[in-house]
C-alpha cells in the first residue's frame, strides 16, 4: 500500500456560512475496467490539515493532484445559506483486477481524528475490443481508430465503441474532440471519465508508439440493420523539434459499422425484453396482513445488459388477491462496458381478499442470453403470506369465469368508500315538514340534531387548526435539528418528525405510512404523483442513513431542503 499526504485548504468559519464538519471520500466510477481512469475526489470544510490517504500498489495516478474550493447556496422559506468546502483530485488507473477498499481519509484535527467513508472499487477484465490493424497506419505520425465491442450484435444487445489514437510524435495537448456517431436510431450513453486521457506505450511494427483512447460510449441501436459508425476528430497539440513553437494537427479517424440482428424467433410468454444477463428475487413486505388491506411485492431483477430497458414481470396472482395499478420502478444501476448494471426493483400493490394462508404463485421470467445465443427462463418463489380475518371487510363480487381470460391483464381500481343507497336527504316541505315543527318530540330531536351539527363544525375547525399547527411544529423540529450532537440524533428527528406530520394530516398513526398507503392517496386524488415521489425519494435516503445502507454520499441539509419543499407543497 502507498501512502499520499494531501494538504487540505484551510477555510474560515463565519457565521454567514459555517457547518458542521465533514470529511468525504468520492471515487467515479467504482466499478472499471483494468487500465479504465478513474477520479478520486476529496471533499472536506475542515480547516486547513494534513490528510492521511491510502492507495493500493495496484493504482497508478496518471495526472497531477488538483485542488480547489466550491460553494453552493441553499434556499429554505426564503433564506439562503452558503455551503463551502475545499477538494483534492486526482485520477489514475488500476493495473490489476480485483476488489479493492479505498479509504478512509484520516485528518487529525484539535478535536481528535477525523475519518472519511470508505468507497468499494471493483475492477474488472478489459473488453476485447475490434478494431482494424494499425500496423496497415504506421506511414503517418498521427492517426486514429474506433474500437468496437462487436461487428454484430442482436436487438437490444448493447454495443461498446470508442475512439484510439496512436502518435509517433510527442503529443503534449488534446484539444476539440469531435466523437464518433452511430448513424441509425439509438440509445447513447457516455461512459464515466470517458473524455479523460491518460496516455500509454504500446509496440507496433517493433516502434513504441503512444496511444490514448478518447469518447468511450454505450449504444442500443432501437432497430434492426446495418448501421455505419462515422469518424471521431481530434486537435492535437505536439512537440515539433524543428519549430521554435508546439504545432497542432487535425486527425480523422476511419469508419467503422455493426450489424443488428433480430432476435430469433420463440419468444416465450414471460418474456421481459431483456437481452443480457439477469437474475430474479421476490419478497413481501410483511408475512401478515389484514383481510382487505394491501401488501406490497417486491420484485428484483438484476443482471446486466439492457437492464434499464426492460418490462415489468407479468404477475400471475391466486383466487382472493387483487393487484391495484400499475407497479412502482426504482432503478438502482450504473452504466458500464457490458450494458446497464445493477437492480431493478418493480413493486406490486396487493389487496388480500381471502382469510388465510395464501401461497402465491412463482414469477417467471425470460431474456435473451447473448452468450448462449438462445432464450433463458428462470424464476423464484415467494414466502407465505398470512391473511388475517377482518369482520369489517366487505368481499368484493368474485369475476365469471367468463371473464377471467378478458380481464386477465386489468388492474383493478382503488378501493373507496361505499356510498348509502337510495334517497338520504331530509324534506321539510309539506305535511312532514308542518309535523316535524309542531310535534315536541321531534322538535327536540331536531334541535338536538342542530346543537351536534355545530359541535361537528367546530371540532373540524378544530381538527384544521391542529394540523396547521403540525406543520408550524414540524418546520420548527427540522430547522432546530442542527443543534442535536450527533448525526444519528439528527437523522431519527428529520424522521420521526416527517412521519407525525404525515399521520396527522391523514388522521391515521405513523405506522400506516407507506408507499402502498401513499400510491393509494395518488390514486384517490389526494396527493399528487410528483409530491409521493418526492416523500418515498427522502424517505428512502433517510433509511440509507439511519441503517448504513450505502448512504455515504447523502448530504442530511440537502435532505432537510427536500423536507421543507415537501412541507410546502402538502401546506397546499
Amino acid at each position: 500500500m502507498r501512502y499520499l499526504l494531501l494538504h487540505i485548504i484551510l477555510l474560515s468559519c463565519t457565521p454567514i456560512w459555517c457547518q458542521d464538519e465533514f470529511l468525504q471520500l468520492e471515487i467515479n466510477p467504482s466499478r472499471v475496467e483494468k487500465g479504465q481512469d478513474v477520479t478520486i475526489t476529496i471533499k472536506t470544510n475542515i480547516e486547513g490539515r494534513t490528510a492521511d490517504f491510502e492507495l493500493p500498489d495496484e493504482f497508478t495516478q496518471s495526472g497531477p493532484t488538483h485542488s480547489g474550493m466550491s460553494s453552493s447556496v441553499n434556499y429554505s422559506n426564503g433564506k439562503g445559506q452558503v455551503e463551502r468546502f475545499s477538494f483534492q483530485k486526482l485520477s489514475g488507473y488500476f493495473d490489476k483486477e480485483g476488489e479493492y477498499k479505498i479509504g478512509p481519509v484520516k485528518v487529525q484535527t484539535s478535536s481528535g481524528q477525523i475519518e472519511s467513508n470508505t468507497v468499494n472499487v471493483k475492477v474488472v477484465k478489459s473488453q476485447n475490443m475490434i478494431s482494424a490493424d494499425p500496423s496497415d497506419n504506421m506511414d503517418q505520425a498521427v492517426f486514429g481508430i474506433i474500437e468496437q465491442s462487436h461487428k454484430e450484435i442482436y436487438e437490444g444487445q448493447p454495443l461498446v465503441l470508442e475512439g484510439k489514437v496512436y502518435a509517433q510524435i510527442d503529443i503534449l495537448q488534446v484539444e476539440n474532440y469531435h466523437n464518433f456517431k452511430f448513424e441509425g436510431s439509438a440509445e447513447e450513453k457516455s461512459l464515466a471519465n470517458s473524455n479523460q486521457v491518460s496516455r500509454k506505450y504500446e509496440k507496433v511494427n517493433g516502434k513504441d508508439v503512444m496511444t490514448f483512447k478518447i469518447g468511450k460510449s454505450l449504444v442500443f441501436p432501437d432497430r434492426t440493420g446495418t448501421y455505419e459508425i462515422s469518424p471521431f476528430e481530434i486537435i492535437l497539440l505536439y512537440d515539433d523539434p524543428r519549430q521554435l513553437f508546439p504545432e497542432r494537427v487535425k486527425v480523422r479517424s476511419n469508419e467503422s459499422k455493426v450489424k443488428v440482428k433480430p432476435l430469433p424467433s420463440g419468444t416465450p410468454k414471460s418474456f421481459i425484453g431483456g437481452v443480457g444477463n439477469f437474475n430474479i428475487s421476490a419478497s413481501l413486505s410483511k408475512n401478515k396482513v389484514e383481510q382487505g388491506k394491501v401488501v406490497e411485492l417486491n420484485v428484483h431483477i438484476f443482471g446486466h445488459g439492457n437492464l434499464h430497458n426492460i418490462d415489468a414481470p407479468r404477475i400471475n396472482l391466486p383466487k382472493g388477491m387483487v393487484l391495484y395499478g400499475d407497479p412502482e420502478e426504482k432503478d438502482s444501476m450504473n452504466f458500464s462496458s457490458v450494458g446497464a448494471e445493477g437492480m431493478k426493483t418493480f413493486t406490486y400493490f396487493i389487496q388480500a381478499n381471502k382469510a388465510g394462508d395464501v401461497k402465491l404463485n412463482p414469477i417467471e421470467i425470460a431474456f435473451f442470453d447473448v452468450e448462449r445465443e438462445k432464450y433463458k427462463t428462470i424464476k423464484t418463489e415467494v414466502e407465505q403470506l398470512n391473511v388475517e380475518a377482518s369482520e369489517n371487510f366487505v368481499a368484493t363480487p368474485e369475476k365469471s369465469n367468463d371473464d377471467k381470460d378478458s380481464d386477465e391483464d386489468s388492474l383493478m381500481p382503488y378501493i373507496t368508500s361505499r356510498s348509502m343507497s337510495g334517497n338520504n336527504n331530509i324534506s321539510f316541505d309539506g305535511w312532514s315538514g308542518t309535523i316535524l315543527f309542531t310535534s315536541p318530540l321531534l322538535l327536540g330531536l331536531f334541535f338536538g340534531f342542530v346543537v351536534r351539527y355545530k359541535r361537528k363544525d367546530a371540532e373540524e375547525k378544530e381538527l384544521t387548526l391542529s394540523k396547521l399547527n403540525a406543520f408550524n411544529e414540524t418546520k420548527e423540529k427540522i430547522k432546530s435539528i442542527n443543534e442535536l450532537n450527533s448525526t444519528e440524533e439528527k437523522v431519527n428527528m428529520l424522521h420521526t418528525s416527517l412521519l407525525n406530520l404525515f399521520a396527522k394530516k391523514w388522521d391515521v398513526n405513523t405506522g400506516d405510512i407507506s408507499r402502498s398507503f401513499l400510491a393509494l392517496k395518488v390514486k384517490e386524488g389526494i396527493l399528487d404523483e410528483s409530491v409521493k415521489n418526492k416523500i418515498v425519494d427522502v424517505l428512502n435516503q433517510i433509511d440509507q442513513l439511519r441503517y448504513g445502507i450505502s448512504g455515504e454520499n447523502i448530504e442530511l441539509s440537502k435532505l432537510k431542503n427536500e423536507s421543507f419543499k415537501i412541507i410546502e407543497a402538502l401546506e397546499k
